[in-house]
């Protein structure tokens, strides 16, 4: 869905506090972005296919797809110090969820600074992904919408999350760092088969690791980011020390509707829909 990408005067006021910021307007996706992830684009654009960007993931476990080859690390550490200047600008921060605490959020155009080219990354590159990776779900509208985040845990903070799921079709979390020990993120079974629903990205050439099969804990690390539906249950374990940042973005459809049925066929979003005309 395209957006509008205004300059309030809240945003204004607090660049002038703090002079150039570095996100703005733009998303410099030469920057932030992995050459695998820039190629991978360009690839689809010339064979209308996109094998080359599933190959920057694994699936972990059933329904959750996993990266470390995305993003650079600028990205996370630009992240972090445009948080820090938010933080210091005087704007007033709300909780980011009803579960969460501690963190930013990103999305709202009236008290972000990052608002404008979250929203561009958003547009370009997270919903694109998410569509490819659940195709089953993805419609000309269902993840129009996004609500951008970040939540923190620490020794003081919030150290671990309850099991829940999110509101969304599908949700993108980073991991933005900083340094931490502990914080393993697991995810549940599906409470019912999912046999016609699930689409497995590696079900056919066996690229899921054995071993993972059976496991359903995970460690993040700076730089990775795993991609889910929201209605797969999840929960963070607590932190044992340290700081853990995590970017996350919720998709949706507009008026916070959450599709949990897959589309038929014909109703799903085609590659130009995902990426523009080819």
């Amino acid at each position: 869905m395209p957006h509008d990408y205004p300059t309030n005067t809240t945003q204004a006021k607090a660049r002038k506090i703090h002079g150039t910021i570095r996100f703005n307007e733009t998303f410099d996706e030469e920057k932030y972005l992995s050459t695998e992830l820039r190629n991978a684009i360009e690839d689809i654009k010339a064979t209308r296919s996109e094998k080359q960007l599933h190959g920057l993931f694994q699936e972990i476990f059933p329904g959750v797809y996993s990266s470390e080859s995305l993003f650079r690390t600028s990205l996370l550490e630009d992240l972090v110090k445009e948080l820090n200047y938010q933080k210091s600008s005087g704007i007033p921060e709300r909780r980011p969820n009803g579960m969460n605490r501690y963190g930013t959020i990103l999305s709202d155009e009236e008290t972000s600074l990052l608002a404008p080219s979250i929203a561009k990354f958003v547009d370009n590159i997270v919903r694109p992904i998410a569509s490819s990776l659940f195709p089953a779900y993805a419609s000309s509208n269902s993840m129009a919408m996004h609500y951008a985040f970040t939540v923190r845990y620490a020794e003081d903070e919030d150290r671990e999350l309850a099991l829940h799921r999110d509101a969304s079709v599908v949700t993108m979390n980073l991991c933005l760092g900083t340094k931490f020990r502990g914080g393993l993120l697991s995810f549940s079974d599906w409470e019912e088969p999912v046999k016609t629903d699930h689409h497995s990205l590696f079900s056919s050439n066996g690229d899921v690791d054995e071993n993972l099969k059976s496991s359903k804990t995970i460690q993040m690390t700076p730089g990775m980011s795993l991609w889910h539906r929201g209605q797969h249950q999840h929960q963070a374990h607590p932190i044992e020390s340290g700081e853990r940042i995590n970017l996350i973005v919720w998709l949706f459809a507009p008026n916070g509707d959450v599709r949990v049925a897959p589309f038929p066929p014909h109703e799903r979003m085609d590659l130009s829909g995902r990426w523009g005309e080819l």
